[in-house]
């Protein structure tokens, strides 16, 4: 038995088989869809693959033609069912939603890991006489865009079933990450509320396994919120023209002067700020490996890479950075882009580490060292006279109230002056986008977190709103999606210094406006 882990745009697997010459063998692959996170729901997928033993050209190996097994699969696309398709699985609930109040222009969003079925079910009263409609997108894990796999309107629910069924093609189940929009439509609302829960296949003896969270930005289900058409490496800058691409250390302040938050949600928000930032530094392909090294949060200090791996690279390396277009062969250095063509995942995240760590120590103390390292250790190690660090502060606020940007009920978020961003925690309750628990906030609106943090953070940069398809920088949350190609268009731009700064303010709504 050989396992081996596949991943990114292309998997290359090798095995090799001793058999006689003349002889045909027949070998059974299954592959587990774990490279997302945990198990889907879905059986093995399984391939049979004919070997054919002849003598080879001299000098080359025999391969084998992998034949799928035909199956039976559902075709993409939604239908109306009683259960789940397949006999021996049962339906594991992933999420259960409230959508209050039910007026035009409200949306929920969701992301979740499942297999080619997913299944949504309505609480509550139905059919509806206004227009609700329900959207399923997919992508694999890597960084590809979205894609609708088909929407339905829910005052067509015919009374005599239990769910919506949305499912897959063959050509797309591998490691599939399903995007649920429920959108209210223009016109009068006569409901007050909806509820809905979502559902996936689960088979016997197939538990759900917790997302790993370390390091902070290396979690596989964090590639939702990146879709973009990647082209392989290119060549990397020797400096950025921006405030945020050129700090070394990324200062951010948490400011919650009315208690919304508690220890526990403290820490959720902390994660999702990493992972906010190692998204916006893995993009960024004309940042230097030094840009964005360290990251504190209220005093705590986060690096890249495991036990400062990277930063040590990074700084103490003789040529840390690659100043020419890669060739296919070169070595690979640790540039932001990873060291596969096509693809930055995996994400390097972000671990925590200790002032006091050797690590901090040495660059602390370092001397004879590159520009690069030397801003680092100014941005550490160094404070103003008045005893501030060098680095800039960024500010998050919790505002029991209006924002900067005006008294508005559709005002998610505000970002009045590129230093701070503030959130609306009278209108809206800000939740999990993992696990759906509310954070902070006691409005009757609910919003996830994550693509709130990730909109804003891209502010700090200075990026302003985009009118891109899928871009995580539109203006409104109903159609904030990804950082897509368009996103990264305008960072490179904004790194290279073609583009001036956005300082705001800017101001993030709930859905758009007229």
């Amino acid at each position: 038995m050989k396992r081996q882990i596949l991943g990114g745009e292309q998997s290359i697997a090798a095995l090799v088989v001793d058999m006689p010459n003349g002889e045909t063998k027949t070998l059974k692959i299954e592959v587990f869809d774990h490279g997302s996170g945990g198990p889907t729901g879905d059986p093995p997928y399984t391939v049979g693959v004919e070997i054919d033993h002849r003598p080879p050209p001299e000098g080359s190996f025999v391969q084998a033609i992998a034949k799928p097994i035909e199956e039976a699969s559902p075709a993409g696309g939604c239908e109306f069912v009683d259960g789940p398709t397949r006999p021996q699985a049962t339906l594991e609930i992933l999420r259960k939603e409230r959508l209050a109040p039910l007026s035009e222009g409200a949306v929920f969003i969701g992301y979740e890991i499942a297999g080619r079925n997913l299944y949504f079910r309505l609480g509550g009263s139905r059919p509806f006489d206004h227009f609700v409609e329900v959207r399923f997108l997919s992508k694999s894990s890597g960084e590809q865009p979205f894609k609708e796999v088909c929407s339905i309107d829910l005052s067509s629910w015919p009374f005599a079933r239990e769910y919506a069924l949305a499912s897959l093609s063959d050509d797309r189940i591998f490691n599939p990450i399903w995007r649920v929009e429920v959108v209210v439509q223009r016109g009068a609302a006569t409901t007050d509320e909806l509820e809905f829960s979502i559902f996936r296949d689960l088979d016997p003896g197939r538990p759900r396994v917790a997302l790993s969270q370390e390091p902070y930005g290396s979690n596989p289900f964090l590639s939702s919120f990146v879709c973009q058409s990647l082209g392989g490496r290119g060549s990397i800058a020797t400096q950025a023209g921006i405030p945020f691409a050129i700090s070394s250390v990324l200062r951010i302040k948490t400011i919650d002067a009315h208690g919304m938050i508690t220890k526990n949600n403290r820490m959720v928000l902390r994660n999702n700020l990493l992972e906010a930032v190692a998204l916006w530094r893995r993009s960024c392909s004309l940042c230097l490996p030094a840009h964005m090294l360290f990251v504190e949060i209220d005093g705590e200090l986060f690096t890249i890479g495991r036990d400062g791996s990277f930063a040590g690279y990074a700084l103490f390396e003789n040529e840390p950075v690659r100043r020419t277009i890669p060739r296919l062969g070169d070595p690979v250095l640790p540039t932001l882009p990873s060291d596969r063509s096509g693809t930055r995942t995996p994400t390097v995240g972000y671990v925590s580490v200790s002032r006091s760590s050797e690590l901090v120590s040495r660059i602390c103390s370092m001397q004879g060292v590159s520009a690069e390292a030397v801003q680092v250790r100014a941005e550490l190690c160094e404070t103003t006279g008045s005893g501030a660090p060098t680095s800039p502060v960024i500010e998050l606020i919790v505002i029991d109230g209006p924002t900067s940007c005006g008294d508005q009920i559709n005002h998610v978020a505000c970002e009045p002056d590129g230093k701070r961003v503030e959130f609306n925690a009278r209108d809206y309750r800000f939740r999990s986008w993992e696990t759906g628990d509310v954070l902070f906030g006691r409005g009757a609106r609910v919003a996830d977190l994550m693509p709130v943090l990730i909109h804003e953070v891209g502010h700090w940069i200075g990026l302003p709103h985009s009118a891109g398809h899928e871009s995580i920088m539109a203006g409104s949350l109903q159609h904030a999606r990804c950082i897509d190609d368009t996103t990264r268009d305008d960072l490179r731009l904004l790194a290279r210094g073609d583009v001036t700064v956005v300082k705001g303010p800017n101001e993030l709504t709930y859905f758009e406006s007229d």
